[in-house]
């Protein structure tokens, strides 16, 4: 298991040194509030206040006079008869290769819109607060909240009252709440669905006693937050909210409205018909989504299991863990399609328990071995207890769920084989079903003998999860004269080992990535592969074989077959240093492509220009790599020292732009390159935030021609930030990288012994073997923000529990708060010489002395306090 304080120890030694329509999304912030670009920030800011008062004030006259009667209807679970486990597979039924085909199956899920900023409205500096707190997955919340929320009623719950509800907390400090909210989600890394699990519990803090303010509460806290929801009432008073979710939920009462399910997740009524209102409030576009994403962070409390299992008649006993706390917390979510099950990652806990458990006994196995052994796992760790297992108790369960459960049957099996394949093997899968048995096909390499079926062009051999161990190939059913299905949406992110092995030939080609969110590779249905990045120096792809402009960086767009053969590759030229971020393909297979540059740049002889500062461009290109055309936002005419967050959305047919601006916010994470249903391309960026926009790069001096002596600016800036609200401890770390994200000069191994040993002895001392790693680095910023980390002779650099290794990038992200995160493009990984993970980011928090790590494909969190936790003193 990861040590999550070593990896602290070892980062944190290095970063020191280093009259509108509700249900239209209006057309633009420009011309909604009529700003223009040359306008100050403060006056921006005032036009952020007067619009939030109109929507506001709005949204109040329209809820006043539009609650409605609506019918209620009810989502029932169907409960199918559960597959037992078939019976013993007796070695005597001969594996024959059996190509089958296959219908693909639709399973109910609403379309989520592209999510946009938010335009917020300015606060208080100073107001009264009261406290609240609680336990929540074991950590213990603290939250400081506008008095005036606990002094606010419902004067009657009518649509009058609620109305009027509406314009009294619309009045009250409520940004100052959410951000602490949205911090605690993301510190917890929360799914949706535990982020309303968490803004419940405050409610029952703020309103005790009082289930319909605690709704409202809930109500229009959501709304501030981006989900779409309503709240209703029926004739005998009871009050509800009404939440539409991505996938459908069962067991629940719902209302149509507009096409949409809208659950009763609150309150709940005998009634058959429900008052609420039509158009939701704007900009408030986040449909729930019950999956969960990430690893879920909890204080956890540890049980094990023993599990018994033979392979190639050897038995093996297999001890993993669970956490009960996270158990619990699933008990709480709506039980819902099965593509939630399928496309959620299960605890750090047990995650790391399997794989500590299974990496030895997996060793040196091949790929169909492997499987086979998961699959007996599968098949004899569980007591068959289908006949016995009352109707109301059989439900969809997460892999770990089904782990801890006494009995596991049919789906639960073939979803826990599914988690357990992708995590071990790193392979991907496809779910489909067929005479009632819910079956898995996996991807073997070199050895793709039995029951197949042929996916984007991928040979996916069939295995059983449900009969006592038949190998794979060997599905144990008929399928002549059946039918079966493939569900694409239940496993939807098998480019993850795909991902790993392109940029593992990009990198070999000479490429480079220029974004570390999963978003610069996209997989049509045939299963091509479309990459993007930026080169410099040589590039040989294939046939192809380009050289970069200069010393600057430049754009490249190519294409892989299913197999990894590659096709075409496309570049974009200029003098400066030019990136490409993110891909996304249209309805009609058109590629869309988002990056950076700094002056010129020349796709196929059509050319961009950058007047004076940074811009970004999308282009549109065919499967084949024509281009369609390319423009740029605008975004050099605006001052990039100004705080906002940029939304440029492109015309499909010809790529005319038009740009927004929204309020900056460190909470907001949707950066990138999106598609809508239009097929317009919508582009999410910060001045901050997105690589190559940044305007810090500067070279700071003392006097005119003299450079900087990097220990003293380092020691000076130290002392600076420890008197200005930084958490002491921690401020030498936030010295070292605000200098170093505003300076292109490098801090070389001499700088680094020369401030050791003039203002902190105590690292030599105490730690030689850190002191002395460090001497081997030296830190190089780039003019697009990049730093870059040069290792003595090439060599990677390990620090316990961390290694970086040569040419290791990251870039550092400064925001308004005086937060700082770091982002890993490449290079630095965490955990031990067996298992190295990605570390992705680390974020520092300057008046609490915290850092937030994550790591993993799974984006694992954790965060340590600097002093308490990691320095210890």
């Amino acid at each position: 298991m990861i040590k999550p304080i070593y990896i602290c120890i070892s980062i944190v030694v290095l970063v020191f040194l280093h009259a509108l329509v509700f249900s239209q999304i209006t057309p633009g912030f420009n011309q909604e509030v009529g700003i223009e670009y040359s306008t100050s920030q403060k006056q921006i800011q005032l036009k952020f206040n007067e619009y939030v008062l109109q929507i506001d004030n709005e949204f109040y006259v329209y809820l006043k006079k539009n609650f409605k009667s609506y019918p209620i209807n009810h989502h029932d679970f169907i409960v199918e008869n559960p597959k037992a486990i078939g019976k013993r597979y007796d070695n005597k039924l001969e594996i024959t290769d059996n190509i089958i085909d296959f219908e693909i199956g639709e399973t109910y899920k609403a379309y989520q819109t592209p999510i946009y900023p938010l335009i917020k409205r300015a606060e208080l500096n100073s107001f009264g607060t009261k406290h609240i707190s609680f336990e929540y997955l074991g950590h213990e919340q603290f939250f400081d909240i506008d008095s005036a929320f606990f002094s606010i009623g419902l004067m009657e719950l009518s649509s009058n009252g609620i109305s009027t509800f509406w314009t009294e907390i619309s009045k009250l400090n409520y940004n100052h709440f959410l951000s602490q909210l949205s911090e605690a989600s993301n510190t917890l890394n929360l799914n949706q669905w535990g982020y309303y699990m968490l803004l419940k519990n405050c409610s029952e803090q703020v309103y005790p006693n009082n289930n319909n303010m605690q709704l409202l509460f809930q109500w229009a806290m959501l709304i501030r937050s981006q989900f779409k929801v309503k709240v209703g009432f029926d004739k005998d008073d009871k009050l509800s909210l009404l939440i539409p979710t991505v996938y459908i939920v069962y067991n629940m009462d719902y209302v149509n409205i507009n096409g949409l399910k809208y659950y009763l997740m609150g309150g709940g009524t005998d009634s058959k018909k429900i008052r609420t209102y039509k158009h939701d409030f704007p900009k408030a576009e986040i449909l729930m989504d019950l999956r969960i994403r990430n690893p879920i962070n909890t204080i956890p409390d540890i049980k094990s299991k023993d599990f018994h299992f033979t392979f190639n008649d050897e038995e093996f006993t297999v001890s993993l863990e669970f956490d009960k706390q996270l158990l619990s917390f699933y008990q709480t979510i709506p039980l819902s399609d099965l593509a939630v099950y399928y496309n959620s990652v299960i605890g750090d806990i047990t995650k790391r328990s399997i794989i500590n458990s299974f990496t030895p006994i997996l060793e040196g196995k091949t790929d169909k071995a492997a499987v086979n052994m998961l699959l007996n796992f599968v098949h004899q760790a569980f007591k068959d207890e289908t006949n016995t297992i009352p109707a109301n108790n059989i439900k969809h369960m997460f892999p770990d769920d089904a782990l801890a459960f006494p009995s596991s049957y049919g789906k639960e099996l073939s979803v826990l084989f599914t988690y357990l394949v992708r995590t071990l093997l790193k392979t991907d899968c496809i779910a489909l079903e067929s005479s009632g048995y819910h079956l898995v096909a996996v991807n073997v390499e070199n050895d793709e003998k039995g029951t197949q079926i042929i996916y984007k062009n991928k040979a996916f051999v069939v295995a059983n999860p449900n009969y006592s161990d038949a190998p794979i190939g060997l599905a144990m059913i008929d399928f002549s004269g059946k039918k079966t299905i493939v569900y694409p949406s239940y496993i939807e992110e098998n480019s993850l080992a795909t991902a790993k092995e392109v940029w593992i030939k990009i990198k070999e080609y000479g490429g480079f990535r220029a974004n570390k969110k999963k978003q610069d590779i996209v997989i049509d249905e045939q299963g091509n592969i479309f990459v993007c990045g930026y080169i410099k120096g040589s590039f040989n792809f294939g046939n192809y074989q380009i050289d970069a402009t200069g010393k600057g960086r430049d754009v490249f767009v190519a294409k892989f077959d299913a197999h990894l053969k590659p096709i075409w590759v496309r570049t974009a030229v200029g003098k400066g240093n030019d990136l490409a971020f993110n891909l996304a393909l249209d309805e009609n297979k058109a590629l869309y492509v988002f990056g950076s540059f700094e002056k010129e740049l020349s796709f196929s002889g059509e050319l961009i220009k950058a007047n004076g500062a940074a811009d970004i461009f999308v282009a549109k290109y065919s499967q084949e790599g024509n281009l369609f055309w390319v423009k740029k936002a605008g975004l050099d005419t605006i001052n990039h020292a100004n705080d906002f967050i940029i939304l440029t959305k492109y015309q499909s047919y010809d790529g005319k732009a038009s740009t927004t601006l929204y309020s900056a916010s460190e909470d907001f994470t949707e950066y990138g390159l999106k598609v809508d249903k239009d097929g317009n391309a919508i582009v999410i960026a910060s001045f901050i935030a997105t690589t190559g926009l940044s305007n810090d790069n500067y070279y700071i001096s003392k006097s005119r021609g003299a450079p900087i002596d990097v220990p003293t600016a380092l020691y000076e800036a130290d002392s600076a930030y420890k008197s200005n609200e930084y958490e002491p401890t921690i401020a030498g770390i936030f010295a070292a990288l605000n200098f170093l994200s505003g300076n292109t000069l490098v801090i070389s191994s001499t700088s680094m012994k020369k401030t050791l040993e003039t203002y902190s002895n105590k690292l030599k001392e105490n730690s030689k073997e850190i002191y002395d790693n460090l001497l081997k680095m030296t830190f190089l910023k780039n003019e697009s923000g990049i730093v870059t980390i040069k290792t003595f002779e090439g060599k990677p650099v390990v620090f316990d529990k961390i290694k970086i290794e040569n040419n290791a990038r990251i870039k550092i992200v400064k925001y308004k708060s005086g937060n700082i995160l770091v982002q890993v493009f490449s290079s630095i990984y965490v955990g031990s010489q067996t298992n190295w993970l990605d570390l992705n980011s680390v974020k520092l928090f300057m008046k609490s002395g915290d850092l937030l790590f994550t790591y993993d494909t799974d984006d694992s969190k954790k965060r340590m306090n600097l002093k308490k936790e990691i320095l210890k003193y």
